[in-house]
């Protein structure tokens, strides 16, 4: 399963990362330093978290262009965290009709887990759960 996901530092928990995994736990394990191989700015805010999760990409293209589109996007909003502002993108981006069409066979399904900005809850039609990612299977 292909998934696009934001990590939030526990240790400072206004930095974000977004990445794309077609093994999230695995990934997440590598950004906290249990195993080689994170991206170089999660090793400086560790430990961290999945904060929510973009899932159901019928391509790892599809995948890559929405990574790119939340970076972008949530870049752009001003004036609020960036937890929030990634939560935002991610809601806007799967709201337009544009980027469904580009999905093609994709029907992608979000996540919000433990929200610190003060919400729980879900993005577009998705599941919602909460606890630490590590505890829970990806269907």
């Amino acid at each position: 399963m292909i998934v696009v996901y934001c990590l939030q530092s526990e240790a400072k928990p206004s930095c974000t990362y977004v990445g794309a995994s077609v093994d999230m736990v695995h990934r997440l394990r590598q950004h906290n330093g249990a195993l080689v191989g994170g991206a170089k700015y999660t090793s400086k805010h560790r430990p961290w978290r999945v904060h929510m999760y973009v899932k159901d990409f019928a391509t790892w293209r599809d995948a890559l262009r929405f990574e790119w589109a939340w970076k972008r996007v949530s870049r752009r909003m001003s004036g609020k965290s960036a937890v929030t502002r990634r939560e935002q993108a991610v809601s806007e981006l799967l709201e337009k009709e544009a980027w469904r069409k580009r999905w093609a066979g994709s029907t992608p399904v979000a996540a919000i887990l433990e929200g610190t900005s003060g919400r729980k809850g879900e993005c577009s039609n998705a599941s919602y759960w909460s606890g630490r990612f590590e505890d829970r299977k990806v269907r």
